[in-house]
């Protein structure tokens, strides 16, 4: 009986040593995006799926470590489950929100890395996903991004939507149908107007009684030439405040450059080459070169 199952376990290891093994995952909730890493112990062969709901990884000859369990997510805008299964592959599935868009890379760091940044939409539409986009970017060192987001959080006005049911269908036809009717009985006053009085035209001032309705349908194009004049006086005003904005937040310090050189010091400490932390922090790699060779005394310790 011992001799079996320690050939078991023998026969077991050797498995996992030539195959291909989700050793672990680990997440982190942003708001409106989450970032999910698959961590293997070697580079496996596998093809992703999208569906409407959820997105699905294949892998060929997989095997999980008994650690990794199936969960599901309270409260996550985004991924809603996480499935595991085995059989004659392993397939991973991630239940997600409705319309979501997902972007993903992979890396070699103790084993390979499978990263799936997955948003609520492709685009943000509210202030509070705007927030959320500037919370994650700034997180992973995109600066650039963040600063654009929170910019739009600043300038923020919500859209108002106006349903077409709202807009009575009949309503322009009514309009004109009574232009109409109006124009008729005008011409019909006219008439009786002639006939009333004996006296020829020529002699009297011809009243038109259009000359009224004239006169009240240039109003509106007053108002229009107002309209237009305070846009104009408006937008010359603001746009250099709008600016002026821009140029504080870009002064301000948001984004300290010590941020992204602590960050690089981490990953270099960890053993990550300089291409694959410059794809991480978003920097040149010339940049990461010299980051590196300022910071050799710390990195010798």
């Amino acid at each position: 009986m011992k001799k079996s199952f320690l050939l078991f376990i023998f026969l077991f290891s050797v498995s996992l040593l030539f195959s291909v093994s989700l050793k672990k995952y680990y997440y982190k909730d942003y708001g409106y995006i989450t970032r999910i890493v698959f961590v293997f112990n070697k580079k496996p062969i596998y093809k992703i799926d999208k569906n409407e709901n959820s997105l699905q990884i294949h892998v060929q000859n997989g095997n999980i470590y008994p650690n990794v369990k199936s969960k599901k997510l309270k409260n996550n805008s985004v991924l809603k489950s996480i499935s595991i299964t085995q059989n004659d592959k392993l397939i991973i599935s991630l239940t997600l929100s409705h319309g979501y868009y997902y972007k993903y890379f992979t890396l070699y760091d103790n084993g390979f890395k499978i990263v799936f940044d997955l948003y609520k939409a492709k685009e943000a539409y509210t202030k509070k996903m705007h927030q959320s986009y500037a919370k994650f970017y700034k997180a992973i060192g995109k600066r650039k991004k963040a600063a654009w987001h929170l910019q739009q959080v600043l300038n923020f006005k919500e859209k108002i939507k106006v349903k077409k049911d709202t807009i009575p269908k009949d309503t322009l036809k009514i309009d004109t149908a009574k232009v109409i009717i109006d124009s008729k009985n005008i011409k019909e006053q006219q008439d009786t107007i002639k006939k009333t009085i004996n006296l020829p035209i020529a002699n009297k001032e011809k009243k038109n009684p259009l000359k009224s309705v004239t006169k009240k349908a240039k109003i509106p194009y007053i108002y229009w030439v107002l309209g237009i004049t305070t846009i104009f006086f408006l937008i010359i005003i603001i746009l250099p405040k709008i600016k002026s904005k821009e140029e504080q937040q870009t002064k301000s310090g948001i984004w300290d450059e010590t941020y992204n050189e602590n960050l690089v010091i981490i990953l270099l400490e960890k053993g990550w080459k300089i291409p694959e932390i410059a794809r991480e922090v978003n920097l040149d790699e010339k940049t990461v070169k010299q980051i590196k060779k300022k910071n050799k005394s710390i990195l010798k310790r």
